[in-house]
């Protein structure tokens, strides 16, 4: 299931359905605005799917690692400098923090020391799509969409009635709504 679809986005235009002139275009921007939610928030697909990932430990003490993908579902393994962790030795948050539980624990420095295998992306309980995505991929496909129509032009003047086209690129709206699924600071994990 995708973020947006057509019928969302000609209703977001206020293009009746019957109207199909447009189809083909409006169809290009939907698949934009769902490929660039995904790209945005790191993801490889919307459902939940599993990640291998192999991180640096930069610093002596360190404690928790960001994970790349979010919502984070589950942990499937952590292996650090070659030895599997226990489960409870750690633990995570749904926003992809994964902290070692111990006092005093701590990950291995040194090049991808650490390998976290764990599931990442939405469920049927998370609702799919989740609507701020939907929201933000839905406002991203109408920009592109009202974009084409006037592409090079900062202004169109028809008489008396004049309209300013925004240059951006991404809606200010659904770039705020895309922040809340990213991380702030990745820690870009390798792909092992």
């Amino acid at each position: 299931m995708p973020f947006t679809t057509l019928a969302r986005v000609k209703a977001a235009l206020q293009i009746p359905a019957g109207i199909t002139q447009h189809d083909t275009r409006l169809t290009d921007a939907v698949n934009v605005a769902n490929d660039y939610v995904l790209r945005t928030i790191h993801l490889a697909g919307m459902t939940a799917q599993s990640y291998t990932e192999a991180y640096d430990i930069d610093d002596d003490g360190m404690t928790s690692i960001l994970l790349d993908r979010m919502p984070l579902q589950s942990v499937t393994s952590v292996v650090d400098n070659g030895n599997t962790l226990l489960a409870s030795s750690y633990y995570s948050n749904r926003r992809g923090r994964l902290k070692l539980a111990a006092a005093g624990a701590a990950f291995t420095v040194g090049p991808q020391k650490v390998v976290v295998v764990y599931v990442a992306g939405f469920t049927t309980s998370d609702g799919l799509p989740p609507e701020a995505l939907a929201g933000a991929a839905t406002d991203i496909a109408c920009a592109a969409a009202n974009r084409s129509t006037n592409a090079g032009l900062s202004q169109n003047n028809a008489g008396d009635f004049s309209v300013a086209i925004d240059p951006s690129l991404i809606p200010p709206g659904a770039m705020m709504a895309l922040n809340h699924f990213r991380m702030p600071f990745p820690r870009r994990g390798n792909t092992a």
